[in-house]
């Protein structure tokens, strides 16, 4: 299970990508993501596994 509350990020050189995105995945659930190009898809899935950090809210899995 994944949650996200809140969920922000932005990149040190400025220009906020997730703002308080709040979320729940549960146990055996399947997600697309779908958007546009650089609306933070990348971003978020790079939140999940680790890879950045986010600003402020809580990731929990």
């Amino acid at each position: 299970m994944i949650e996200l509350f809140d969920l922000c990020f932005a990149w040190a050189e400025g220009g906020v990508v997730i703002d308080r995105l709040s979320l729940n995945i549960g146990a055996g659930e399947k997600v697309v993501l779908l958007g546009a190009n650089g609306c933070g898809k990348t971003t978020l899935v790079k939140l999940l596994d680790g890879l950045v950090f986010a600003t402020s809210g809580s990731l929990l899995s």
